[in-house]
């Protein structure tokens, strides 16, 4: 017989949270926002998952750039706003008596997969009108990106290096490589590879793969380009390994991609 179990010494209360609002954008340079007053006591979490945007509020503005996360509770119009070619973010709003972030604070939290697919999840559920089970798993995220926070909060050096390593990549992106990466930065691969592993839970390979996916992501969803010049302009050696590697992470060819964008966006606006 095989089991296995825990026994919590010192149980804490879970974070209660009750959601009624979650959008996933992603806007381009034209996307901008002036949002009405919210309800009382009403919180928004915006986490940014790739580009840039800003907001303003209370007479405080806000720039958030990939993986950073801010809490904020508007107590008048506020507005935002796409700052760079695009801007991907997940935005909640809920009610909360035990919320643990700071407000008007930006966190850097690198999410995993798991992070995503619940995000995903809670917007899911809302949609089904499953606002319980939705908000229980917003707490659950909350929870999560917490505990990264506090586990993995990296030294303000560690940062710095892997603050110049993502602006090396971004700017040498189609022919960067994690060798010279590191030769770049005077540093050995293995470093490199533990402040990647210590700021981004990836590898820097992952990392670069990433960012050129994401950026393939945006030209599909607002140029014409044709899927070779993509391809070539991201540094791949050729269209079909493009869509091979587009594929495997998404699940779905880029050709496909695109119409399907193009389909879901002549649907459904945001309504922010």
């Amino acid at each position: 017989m095989n089991f296995d179990f825990c026994v919590c010494e010192s149980p804490e209360h879970c974070i209660d949270v009750k959601v009624d609002t979650i959008y996933n954008i992603c806007g381009n340079k034209s996307y901008s926002v002036v949002h009405a007053p919210l309800e009382t006591e009403k919180y928004i979490l915006i986490y940014t998952l790739a580009g840039n945007g800003c907001i303003k509020t209370d007479n405080l503005t806000f720039t958030l750039t990939d993986y950073e996360m801010l809490l904020i509770k508007p107590t008048d119009y506020f507005t935002y706003w796409c700052s760079s070619d695009h801007w991907n973010f997940w935005w909640i709003e809920f009610w909360s008596d035990n919320l643990p972030l700071e407000m008007n604070h930006k966190y850097k939290v690198v999410t995993t997969e798991l992070e995503l697919m619940l995000f995903q999840k809670s917007l899911d559920l809302l949609k089904q009108g499953k606002e319980k089970l939705s908000s229980s798993i917003v707490g659950g995220i909350i929870s999560l990106m917490l505990m990264n926070i506090d586990e993995n909060k990296p030294t303000e050096h560690t940062l710095e290096i892997f603050n110049k390593a993502d602006t090396t990549i971004r700017s040498r992106l189609s022919t960067i490589t994690v060798a010279q990466l590191a030769k770049h930065l005077n540093i050995s691969d293995r470093t490199l590879r533990n402040i990647f592993h210590k700021c981004a839970y990836l590898s820097p390979q992952q990392y670069i793969d990433n960012i050129k996916l994401a950026n393939a992501r945006f030209m599909l969803e607002n140029t014409s380009m044709a899927m070779s010049e993509i391809a070539l302009t991201l540094g791949y050696c050729t269209q079909f390994y493009f869509t091979q590697v587009f594929s495997n992470k998404y699940g779905i060819p880029p050709s496909k991609y695109r119409n399907y964008f193009r389909v879901k966006e002549e649907c459904y606006s945001p309504n922010l």
